[in-house]
């Protein structure tokens, strides 16, 4: 479980934060749902890197959000953040949602490997924390149900293309 990107994030965070980088975070795992985690959740405690369950909706009063896919990714979590005039720091990873390749210049990206996050936190912290949290808001203004269909629509064309001349 130590392996899993959440995790190593939690402790990456919490392990700048200690050292004296003068950078706070609000940062830690929940108790899972899923039954085959939930008996992992006393190590989990006892490495201290469990927090308690902040609802969304709070998430508005914290200048920057992160987000880090999991075994897959979630639509309205990044989309909500994308929504709450934060900065986001993205941390790359294998998955993808039809709309990541209009993050860039949207979102502070993260390696997948951690490597470049004190980077990645510093960029947030200056004018262009205030110039990517401007871009998340009109990237998620600019998506609307119409306008997402339509690229929908263009995606499937071009796939159906392609197959055309395959087949």
């Amino acid at each position: 479980w130590r392996a899993l990107p959440r995790v190593r994030f939690v402790a990456a965070a919490r392990t700048l934060a200690e050292a004296g980088s003068g950078i706070a975070f609000d940062v830690g795992l929940v108790e899972p749902d899923e039954a085959a985690t939930r008996r992992l959740w006393p190590e989990i405690v006892a490495a201290g890197l469990s927090a308690p369950y902040v609802p969304i909706e709070r998430f508005v009063r914290q200048r920057v959000h992160v987000d880090i896919d999991g075994n897959s990714n979630s639509w309205p979590g990044l989309f909500s953040k994308l929504l709450l005039g934060g900065a986001i720091l993205k941390v790359r990873s294998p998955y993808a949602q039809w709309y990541y390749d209009r993050l860039d210049g949207a979102v502070a990206w993260i390696a997948e490997d951690l490597s470049d996050l004190a980077t990645a936190i510093a960029s947030v912290a200056g004018p262009d924390g205030a110039r990517l949290a401007a871009a998340a808001g009109a990237l998620a203004a600019a998506m609307t149900g119409p306008a997402e269909l339509d690229r929908a629509v263009a995606t499937v064309e071009a796939a159906a293309d392609y197959w055309r001349t395959r087949l």
